[in-house]
Order: C-alpha cells, then structure tokens, then sequence
C-alpha cells in the first residue's frame, strides 16, 4: 500500500501537497477563490429561500446555524481573548451583520446575477476605504475605474435612474458596507496575528443581534421546504462560517488589491448558479453591464498595468504627430 506523504515546510511557509509545493501566497489565493465560489452560490439559494420565509429571519437563523457550528471550535480558546479580538469581532460583526441584511432584501426584488453584479461593486470602493484603515490610498486609475463600474451599474438597472427599485439600493448598501469590512478584515488581522479563530467566533456572535431584532418588527412568516433547509444550512455552515475563517487566516497573506480582485469574480460565479440552480435568464443588460463592472475591476487591479500601456500609447501617438509635422 502506497503512502502519500504531506509536509509542510514552517520556515519558508511553503508546503507540499502531493507532490506539489505552494508558498502561502498561492495558497491563500486557492482558499480565497473557494470563498468567492461560496458566495457566488448564495445569491440564487438566497433568492429562493426568501419565497417561504421574512428575510430578516432568514439572515438571523443563517448567523445562529453558523455560531453553533463555530462554537465547538472557540469553546477551549475563551480564556485567550483580548480586548482587542472583542473589539475587531464587534466591529466586523456588524458590517458582516449590516451586509447580509441589505444583500437579502435586495434580492426579493431584482435577479441574483444583477444583486451579485451591484454587490461585487464593493471592489472598486475598496480603494477608497482603505485608507481610512491605514492602507493605501486611491489612484486616478482606480477613480477612472469607478466610473467605469458606476457606469455599467446604470446599464444593470435598465439605464434609466427611474428605473432603479429599492432592491438595487439595498445591493448598494450591501457593496458599501461589504467594502468597510473587507477593509477592516485586512486592518485588523494584520494586527492581531495570534487566536484568529476567536475573532472569527466572536464575529459571528456579534453579527446576530442586528437582525434578529429587526427580524422581530415583522411576523416570522415560516414555511418550511426542501430549498429553505438546504439555503439555511449551506450559507450558515459554509458561506458564513467557512468564508468567515477563510477569509481571516489567509485574506492579509495577499495584498488587499489581489483579494479584491479574486472577490470581483463572485457576480461571474452568482450567474452561472442562477442558471444552473433557478434558471433564471441572462439579458444583453446583465452582458453589457456586467461586463463593464468586471472591466473597472481589472483596471482597478491592474493599475500600474494600464498606466504603463496608457503611456506607451500616448508616446507613439506623440511621435508620430512630432514626425509628421
């Protein structure tokens, strides 16, 4: 019987797996790209699963699913905490709790690859955010890239502003406050090296509070299916928990640039599980827009990039002209 050895190198932070050596880095953008997968299932499972329940209800049940399923995993770590893991989880809490309430109330209204695509807008705000947390600040090429995404949000909505419904408003504020926390996520476990995965506990507890009180203003209209069992328990164990510890172990061993860019591929997953989980159809508006938001990502991303061709462009254009005359 053969025997597949699995070593990982602590020195270097590389490891072999298979025969294969991944330096942290690598790794990290692997995890990262899973994580980006699990949302992008969430949209059309969401879109579903709020047919047969309050959505406000269905975010505080989703955060509960993921607690306990944390719980187990903290439970001898307690004595650990820090003031300064309760005050990140605190805060992390309720961005997370803030953006999965406007995501799923967003989506009663609009289509789950359009939620997906104004959502993933919270990639080209990063930029802008950033810096508030002591990272680094905003190009003109990343403001040229904004425009670029605002401009291909208005081609999601009908390209009309009459046209936007409050389901695209909450998808914005859903891409605001995904920004603040992406943000802060890089912010704080940059700080905090030791006993992230209290922070990730605490995150979720912190997180549930805002919805199940607002939950509470309507009646729990409940009627349980197949679809809502399988909704609550894949985004509460893996697209909340999972995501969750993913993100805070391997987010900062990347720039927060490349995860935002690795983040902006989360409406290309949501489309293809709307097609393959509801069936729901993709218009030339969702192309053409969507197009142009993942067209701002890769030039937010790619900055220097683009400069530099921009440049070499503009020095041929400009020899030429000197040559003709």
């Amino acid at each position: 019987m053969d025997i597949i050895i699995v070593t990982v190198k602590l020195n270097n932070y590389n490891s072999t797996f298979f025969g294969i050596t991944l330096n942290i880095s690598t790794k990290a953008t692997w995890f990262l790209i899973l994580v980006t997968v699990l949302w992008g299932a969430t949209f059309p499972l969401i879109k579903s699963a709020i047919t047969t329940i309050n959505p406000n209800a269905f975010v505080a049940i989703r955060l509960m699913i993921a607690a306990i399923t944390f719980f187990p995993f903290i439970l001898h770590k307690t004595p650990k905490t820090t003031s300064s893991i309760l005050k990140g989880a605190l805060i992390l809490g309720l961005f997370e709790s803030l953006c999965y309430i406007c995501q799923t109330m967003g989506l009663q209204t609009i289509s789950s690859a359009n939620s997906a695509f104004i959502t993933a807008f919270s990639v080209v705000l990063v930029p802008f955010i950033s810096p508030f947390f002591g990272l680094a600040k905003p190009t003109k090429t990343d403001i040229f890239a904004s425009l670029t995404c605002l401009f291909g949000i208005f081609i999601l909505t009908g390209a009309k502003i009459s046209h936007i419904n409050t389901g695209e408003l909450w998808s914005l504020g859903c891409a605001l406050t995904y920004a603040f926390s992406i943000s802060y996520l890089q912010h704080i476990t940059l700080k905090i090296k030791q006993n992230l995965i209290l922070l990730v506990g605490f995150q979720i507890l912190f997180s549930i509070p805002l919805p199940v009180i607002i939950s509470f203003t309507h009646p729990w209209h409940i009627t349980l299916t197949p679809i809502l069992i399988i909704a609550l328990i894949f985004c509460g164990s893996f697209s909340t928990c999972l995501t969750f510890f993913l993100q805070s172990k391997y987010q900062n061993k990347i720039s927060i640039n490349k995860a935002a860019l690795i983040y902006a591929f989360e409406p290309v997953f949501a489309t293809v599980f709307a097609y393959l989980i509801n069936g729901e159809a993709i218009y030339k508006s969702t192309i053409i827009g969507g197009t142009l938001v993942f067209i701002s990502f890769m030039v937010s991303q790619f900055s220097h990039l683009f400069t530099h061709i921009v440049k070499n462009i503009w020095q041929k254009i400009y020899g030429y002209i000197l040559l003709l005359s």
